[in-house]
C-alpha cells in the first residue's frame, strides 16, 4: 500500500510542508483499515487524523496487532517514534504521540490484554 502525497494534501485541504514518505509502509497489506492517528476526541483540535504522521500511524496500527507482551508493545512504540522522526514530524509532536502509545500499552497491561 502506498499513500500518495496528493491524497494527504486533499485530505488536509492544504499543502503539507516538509513531508517525507516511509519506504517500508508497503508491508501493510492492501485493505487494512486504520483510523489514522488515534486520539481522544478532546484532543482533536491539536492532533489531526491525517498529516505528516499518517504513514507512521498506519504502520503502527498494523504492527501492534501482533503484540502479545508489554515488551512487544514498547518495541512497536519505539519503532513508531523512529518512523515519525523519519517522516519529519516535529520532535515535540513525535514524543507526545510516543508517550500516548506507551501509556496505552500500560493501560492494556492493567486490563489484562497484554502479558508481562
Amino acid at each position: 500500500m502506498k499513500i500518495e502525497l496528493f491524497w494527504l494534501v486533499r485530505a488536509l485541504g492544504r499543502p503539507v510542508p516538509q513531508i517525507k514518505l516511509l519506504e517500508d509502509v508497503d508491508q501493510v497489506p492492501e485493505g487494512f483499515i486504520s483510523d489514522g492517528t488515534t486520539r481522544p476526541w478532546y484532543l482533536s483540535w491539536f492532533v489531526n487524523s491525517v498529516g505528516p504522521e499518517l504513514e507512521a500511524s498506519i504502520k503502527h496500527d498494523y504492527n501492534i496487532q501482533s503484540c502479545v507482551t508489554i515488551g512487544d508493545w514498547n518495541d512497536q512504540a519505539d519503532q513508531f517514534l523512529q518512523d515519525m522522526k523519519d517522516t519529519l514530524v516535529s520532535r515535540p509532536r513525535a514524543y507526545l504521540y510516543f508517550w500516548f502509545a506507551k501509556s496505552y500499552g500500560v493501560y492494556k497491561l492493567i486490563k489484562g490484554e497484554l502479558k508481562r
